[in-house]
C-alpha cells in the first residue's frame, strides 16, 4: 500500500469516527431492553431520556430509570408524551431527576408542561424523585387554560394512580406570576389523581386571575 493510500485510509477512518461521535452526542444511544414489562427499556442518562421521544409514538412501552439523571443541559425542558399515546409506563426506580428547568411559554393555546406533558391515556408513572428542579411560570396570555406540574401537566381524574409513589424534594421551586384565566398548577401534577405522593417543593405566587 502506497503512502498516499495509507493517508487516504486514515482520513476515511477519522471521518467515520467523527461521524459516530457526533451521532452519539446528538441523538443518544438506542435504549437497551425490549420495552416490555419484564424487559423494559433502560434509561441511564439525559440522552436516554431524550431518546424516549422516539419510542412513544405508538405507546405500550415500559421504561425503567437506572441512575440519577441531570437535565441541566436543557435550558427549558420540553415535556415527553403528548397524551395521544396510550399505555406507556415509566418506573423511576427511586432514582432522581435533577436540575430540570421549565421556563415561561407564551403560545396562545392550551399549554401543558412538566417532565411529561399529559397522562390522560393509560400512561402510568411511578417511583420518581425530583431534586433541584425549577418551574418559572410567567403567564402572559389571559383567556387560555394552563396546566403545570413537575411530573406532568395533568392526569386522569376518573381513576387513581396516573402518578404513584412520587417525591418532590424541598430543593424544587414552582413560581407562578402574571395574569391568567384558568390555571391548574401543582407541585406533582397540575390536575388529576395521584397515589402515595409527597411534595415538599416551595411554591411562590404573584398572580392575578383564576386558579384551580
Amino acid at each position: 500500500m502506497s503512502q498516499l493510500d495509507k493517508l487516504y485510509l486514515a482520513l476515511v477512518i477519522f471521518m467515520l469516527l467523527l461521524l459516530f461521535c457526533f451521532s452519539a452526542d446528538s441523538y443518544g444511544q438506542t435504549l437497551s431492553g425490549s420495552g416490555t414489562e419484564t424487559d423494559p427499556y433502560l434509561v441511564y442518562d439525559s440522552l436516554d431520556v431524550k431518546d424516549m421521544r422516539n419510542y412513544s409514538a405508538s405507546g405500550g412501552y415500559y421504561f425503567k430509570q437506572m441512575a440519577d439523571i441531570s437535565l441541566e443541559a436543557y435550558t427549558s425542558w420540553e415535556p415527553l408524551w403528548s397524551g395521544s399515546q396510550t399505555s406507556n409506563y415509566y418506573d423511576g426506580n427511586n432514582y432522581k431527576i435533577k436540575h430540570m428547568s421549565i421556563t415561561s411559554w407564551t403560545t396562545t393555546t392550551q399549554r401543558y408542561r412538566g417532565f411529561f406533558s399529559r397522562l390522560t391515556g393509560n400512561e402510568r408513572v411511578s417511583n420518581m424523585v425530583f431534586d433541584s428542579c425549577t418551574i418559572d411560570f410567567n403567564i402572559t396570555n389571559y383567556g387560555y387554560e394552563d396546566r403545570v406540574g413537575f411530573v406532568a401537566a395533568d392526569g386522569l381524574t376518573s381513576v387513581p394512580g396516573s402518578a404513584t409513589n412520587i417525591r418532590v424534594l424541598n430543593t424544587c421551586v414552582l413560581r407562578i406570576q402574571g395574569r391568567g384565566y384558568r390555571i391548574f398548577a401543582g407541585s406533582i401534577i397540575g390536575s388529576g389523581n395521584t397515589d402515595n405522593c409527597i411534595s415538599s417543593a416551595r411554591i411562590e405566587m404573584d398572580f392575578t386571575g383564576g386558579t384551580d
